[in-house]
This record gives C-alpha cells, sequence and structure tokens, in this order.
C-alpha cells in the first residue's frame, strides 16, 4: 500500500477508539481488517503507532495543547489525532521511519493537511519551545533522565534535517503557509424605519344576478319505479322457474317413496331373523378367565436397599448369561423342546378356531347393518317428500305476501317525491335570504379586521423595540468561560497509579465480572458433582428394574397353558356377539315400522 493509505488508516484506527466499548486489541484488528490493508510489514507499523501513541497520550498532548492554545482559531479540533500521529513519528519513529519516510508520508496529504503538519512541527521543533516549557511539562509526567536519553538526545541529533524537509515542502506549497489575519467585524448601528401598514382593499359589491338553473339529470334518465319493477319480475321469473324444477324432482321421489315392499320379502326376512335369533340361544357363552398376575406395588427404596437389590438381580443375571453361554455351546434339553412344541401347536389350533368365529360373527353384523339402512332410507324418502309439500305451499303464501308488499312501497315512493320536490322549492328561497344577510355581515366583519390588524401592527411595533433592548443588554453581559470537567482525563499527579474516573469505573466492573464468574464456576462443579451421583444411582435402578422384569417374565411363563390364547381372544367374542344381538334387535324394529307404515297407508 501506498504511504497516504497507512498515514490514514493510522489516523482513523486512533480517532475511532472508544476504552469503553473493547481492548485496543481488538479494535486495532478490526480496522485493520475495515482497511484491507494485506502486508505484514504495514500491519505490524499501524498497529506499532496505535499502541505507541496511547502510551505517550500524555506526552504527545503538551505540544498539541499549546500549538492550538497559540494558533487554535485557524484549525479545528477534530485534527488534532492527525497531529498527534505525526508528532510521534517524529519523536520515537525517526530512526525507523526515516527522513524521506516522514517526507512522503507528509507529501501524501492534501495540500490543507499538509500546511497544517508543517505548521505544526515547526511549532514544536524551535529551541524557545521544546527546551522550555515543552520539556517541564514532560518532566513533571515522566522521569527526567527518560526525557533526556529517550527524546531530547536524538531530537538534537535529527532537529537539523527535519527542518531541512519541513521548509523544502514549503518551498513545494509555498502560498498559504504564511499566518493569515482575519478581519474584525465592527458592529453597525441599527437603521429601524416605521414600518408602513399594507392597504386592505375594500371588497367590491357583489352583483345581484339570477343564477342559471341547470336542467335536471332524472329528464333523461328512465324513471326508478320503471326499473324496480323490471327488476322484480327478473327475479320472480327465476324464483318460479327454481320452484318448477324443486316439484318436478320431488314428485319424482314421492313416487319411489310409496312402493311398499312385497309380502314374500317381509315373510323372507321374519324366518331369517328367528333363525338367527336361535342359532344365538344355543351358542355357548364362553366363562371369564381369572387374572393370573398381580401388578406389584411400587416401593421407594434407599440409598443401601438399591444397591443390596442391585447385586442380588445382578448374580441372577449372571447366572442366566451362563445358562445362555451353556446353550449356544451346545447344551439341549429334548423334555422342554417337546413340550415347548405342544404348547405352540395347541394355541396355533385356538387361534385358527377364534378367528374363524370371528369372521362369522363379523358377516353376521354387516347384514344387519345392510337391513337397518335400507329401512332408514325409505322412510327419510317419505319424509324429504311430504316436506317438500309443505315447504311449496308456504311459498306460494310467502310470494303473495311479498307482491302485496311491493305494491305498498311504489305507493309511498311516489308520494315522498312530491314532497321531496316541495321541499327543495321551499329551501332555495330560504338560501337567497340568507345570502343577503352574509353580505352584510361579511362587509362589517372587515371594518372590524382592519381596526384590529391596526392595533396589532402598533404592539409589534412595541415588542420589537423592547426585544432591541434586551440584545443590546445581553451583549453587554460578560461570557462564563468556565472549563467543563472531562471524566477520562487523568489528574496527572505524578504518581504511577493515575487513572481517569471512567477507567476506575471499568476497573472496578471488570473485578466484579471476575468474582461473579468465579462464583458461577463453583455452582457449575457442584452441579456437575450431583449429576454424575444421580446418573450412577439411576444406572442401579436400571439394573433392579431389568432384573425384576425378567422375574416376572419367568414366573408368567411357568403358569402359561394351553388355554391361555382363549383369555387373549375372549373379550373380543364378547363384544363382536354383544353387537350382532344389539343390531339384530334393531333391524326387527325397523322391520316393524316399516310394515305399521305401509299398513296404515
Amino acid at each position: 500500500m501506498s504511504a497516504g493509505q497507512v498515514v490514514s488508516c493510522c489516523v482513523e484506527t486512533l480517532r475511532s477508539y472508544n476504552p469503553v466499548k473493547g481492548p485496543p486489541g481488538d479494535h486495532c484488528d478490526d480496522q485493520l481488517s475495515k482497511c484491507k490493508i494485506a502486508s505484514e510489514n504495514d500491519r505490524l507499523f499501524v498497529s506499532e503507532v496505535f499502541h505507541g501513541c496511547l502510551r505517550y497520550k500524555n506526552l504527545l498532548k503538551v505540544p498539541i495543547d499549546g500549538f492550538y492554545a497559540d494558533a487554535g482559531s485557524l484549525f479545528p479540533s477534530k485534527d488534532s489525532v492527525m497531529l498527534q500521529v505525526f508528532l510521534y513519528f517524529s519523536l520515537f519513529l525517526m530512526d525507523d521511519f526515516g527522513m524521506e519516510g516522514i517526507k512522503e508520508s507528509i507529501k501524501s496529504l492534501s495540500v490543507t493537511d499538509a500546511k497544517k503538519v508543517v505548521l505544526f512541527l515547526r511549532f514544536t521543533w524551535e529551541p524557545k519551545n521544546l527546551e522550555d516549557w515543552i520539556v517541564s511539562q514532560w518532566n513533571c509526567i515522566y522521569d527526567r533522565n527518560y526525557i533526556h536519553d529517550r527524546i531530547l538526545v536524538p531530537a538534537e541529533n535529527n532537529r537539523d534535517s527535519l527542518l531541512d524537509s519541513l521548509l523544502y515542502i514549503e518551498k513545494l506549497h509555498e502560498k498559504g503557509f504564511t499566518k493569515k489575519t482575519l478581519k474584525v467585524t465592527e458592529p453597525k448601528p441599527f437603521k429601524l424605519t416605521a414600518p408602513k401598514p399594507k392597504r386592505i382593499p375594500i371588497p367590491e359589491p357583489v352583483p345581484d344576478r339570477p343564477k342559471h338553473v341547470p336542467v335536471p339529470a332524472s329528464t333523461y334518465r328512465t324513471p326508478l319505479e320503471k326499473e324496480a319493477l323490471e327488476r322484480k319480475k327478473r327475479v320472480n321469473r327465476e324464483r318460479a322457474l327454481q320452484m318448477s324444477q324443486v316439484l318436478e324432482e320431488d314428485s319424482r321421489l314421492s313416487l319411489l317413496a310409496s312402493k311398499p315392499p312385497s309380502k314374500r320379502f317381509l315373510k323372507l326376512q321374519e324366518d331369517l331373523a328367528k333363525a338367527e335369533e336361535q342359532e344365538l340361544k344355543v351358542r355357548p357363552t364362553p366363562r371369564k378367565v381369572p387374572s393370573a398376575t398381580k401388578t406389584p406395588k411400587e416401593v421407594k427404596l434407599n440409598a443401601g436397599a438399591i444397591f443390596r437389590e442391585e447385586q442380588h438381580f445382578r448374580g441372577k443375571l449372571e447366572a442366566e448369561a451362563s445358562r445362555l453361554a451353556w446353550i449356544q455351546a451346545g447344551g439341549f434339553d429334548m423334555n422342554e423342546y417337546m413340550e415347548w412344541e405342544k404348547q405352540k401347536l395347541a394355541e396355533e389350533r385356538q387361534r385358527e378356531r377364534e378367528e374363524i368365529e370371528i369372521k362369522h360373527l363379523q358377516g353376521l353384523i354387516t347384514r344387519e347393518e345392510a337391513v337397518i339402512a335400507k329401512v332408514s332410507l325409505e322412510k327419510k324418502k317419505s319424509m324429504a317428500a311430504s316436506n317438500l309439500k309443505a315447504e311449496n305451499e308456504k311459498l306460494k303464501s310467502l310470494y303473495l305476501e311479498e307482491m302485496a308488499k311491493q305494491s305498498e312501497v311504489n305507493r309511498r315512493i311516489v308520494e315522498d317525491t312530491h314532497e321531496i320536490h316541495e321541499r327543495v322549492l321551499q329551501a332555495r328561497d330560504k338560501n337567497k335570504e340568507e345570502n343577503v344577510a352574509m353580505a352584510q355581515s361579511v362587509i362589517s366583519e372587515s371594518r372590524q379586521l382592519l381596526a384590529e390588524a391596526k392595533a396589532r401592527q402598533a404592539e409589534e411595533n412595541r415588542k420589537r423595540d423592547a426585544l432591541i433592548r434586551q440584545i443590546r443588554a445581553f451583549d453587554s453581559v460578560p461570557v462564563d468561560r468556565t472549563k467543563i470537567i472531562d471524566l477520562t482525563d487523568t489528574p496527572e499527579f505524578g504518581h504511577l497509579t493515575d487513572m481517569s474516573y471512567v477507567e476506575l469505573q471499568e476497573r472496578l466492573a471488570f473485578l466484579k465480572a471476575k468474582s461473579k464468574r468465579e462464583q458461577e464456576a463453583r455452582r457449575n462443579r457442584i452441579a456437575q458433582q450431583k449429576a454424575q451421583d444421580e446418573i450412577k444411582i439411576q444406572k442401579k435402578l436400571e439394573t433392579i428394574a431389568l432384573g425384576r422384569t425378567r422375574e416376572l417374565e419367568r414366573r408368567l411363563t411357568e403358569k402359561k397353558t394351553v388355554t391361555s390364547g382363549v383369555r387373549v381372544r375372549d373379550n373380543e367374542l364378547r363384544k363382536l356377539e354383544a353387537r350382532l344381538m344389539a343390531k339384530k334387535a334393531a333391524a326387527m324394529q325397523g322391520r316393524r315400522n316399516s310394515m305399521l307404515t305401509s299398513a296404515k297407508t
């Protein structure tokens, strides 16, 4: 990168630093990434300048404050950061940076900034300033030997070359380096003249001309009554077509619903119902199998009981594992295998019988549901036909009532139209009288406004004179130039522990945060220890639960018999049989109701 870009990056990094937001290192890294400096040497140079300016802030502040006190009216305060960077170059980086580097960095600035830097460096390196009051104030901040060996001796060696370089740059921009004297503003006396009030024009008399009456819009428009009648006829025609379609559909449904079933069909239904009832009565109801197991109650155990029971079940698990290993190695009991095979065959046969029974009951239930659905459909059709007839009669009566109401509404509209026309004529006469009275009131108000305007103008002149007297009185009062206290500035008493009020607050906040982090770490360690103990006890409880489950399974396996499959399917069979009986009763009731209805018709 060029020297100008590196210098501008140094100035911007130092200007944007705020100690409240974060440490200097993070801020410097962020600014380097924003400036897009890729060279490692340039990055190291910017970082060194930034940290050096922060370290020697109080030392660099002394010449800058003196320069602003001497010629501060010509330079804005925002340039103090740029002057601080170049002062650091000339004091601490003269041997490393070189005179040519300082000369190139000053040339890379704009003309105005270069003039400012040259004037400031010449002011600082003048012998009467540097060896007099600047050194005396530096000795109050740092050690006298350190100031002499580190700053004054290198400054004496490089003073001539630096002043020659500044003279060379000054010749390049010869214009504008001389200190200009500003012209002092001389106050001039006020030249007050009496303002003249504006003349208010007299309103011209309003001529009385007869207003032109336009042709009403209703002359070329179709009457509202005729449009309403046409719209009503169209709606009634559509409604009549819909009603005719509905009546045709209802008549077709009523013919289908009125056809009664044959006697042969009714006789077959009764015979089938009696046969199914007789078959259900003969079928035996299975006996409920008593429950062979009881749910164990939970017992809350302490830590000692948990460890003892876990040891007991662990022994059982080890014995079971050794038995399984024996079986896996080739051990085999033929009697147990034969008993298991017989038991499985018996369970398979029982399961097949139960599935056949379930399918038979489901078929019977489906047949009864079909009979019930057919009866309910016939009943719905007959009810729909009767409802349609009643609705047609109701719609006819409503149509006649609507026609009577519409004729009454039309008669009232015609009467209201005549009444509105008469009211319009009366309102027109009344409006003429109001316009004449309004013209008289406007004339009287204009005269009153003219008098009020003259009074307001006189009052404004009196206030303006009083304001001028106040301004002159304020100019004669001395200005208070008390210096405002800066909380970020150090008291500079000469102690090693000097710090500003803001730095003290930051240190206290840092100590509080550190103690809070230590306390949170202790709490986390205690919580982790408790969690590890709970995990150990939970593993023991899982081992106990596994042992109890296997013990219960072993007991259930010993008590299981060939008829164990009957217990599983018994509840399902009873539910299906109860459902079949309910469907048959509902079908019989539907047949009786349909027969009674057909007999009545």
